[in-house]
């Protein structure tokens, strides 16, 4: 049952930084900078719940949770449609790349450096 609280922990760290910070660096308007800034911070709560649950699916999950909070945008601040629903989509399709990435790290080619730096040491 613990394994449910991983992704809503970690979904809702992640949702909260995109709703707030995510959004005003939208306003900003400097190119690139949303997702420069908001891509590591993702990646970082995604490996935060994999490493606290070591199940790769748990990514995908905390990414819901993180997009249902982004979500949110649309019924508190007055910007289009599309301003909300791309980063969703992004948040969904990182995930997705995130869960590939370690699935390929866990399971592929680079399950000796998985090994060597750790990280299968600790699904075992």
């Amino acid at each position: 049952m613990r394994v449910i609280y991983i992704p809503l922990f970690w979904g809702s760290l992640w949702g909260i930084a995109e709703a707030t910070l995510g959004h005003l660096l939208h306003i900003m308007c400097i190119p690139a900078l949303p997702g420069a800034v908001m891509f590591p911070l993702g990646v970082y709560f995604m490996v935060r719940a994999f490493v606290s649950s070591g199940k790769i699916s748990i990514i995908f999950l905390t990414s819901l949770v993180a997009a249902s909070f982004k979500l949110v945008d649309l019924f508190l601040l007055a910007q289009g449609i599309a301003a909300v629903i791309n980063p969703v989509l992004a948040i969904l399709a990182e995930s997705l790349l995130v869960m590939l990435f370690f699935a390929f790290l866990i399971f592929g080619a680079f399950a000796d450096f998985a090994e060597i730096i750790g990280l299968k040491s600790t699904l075992d």
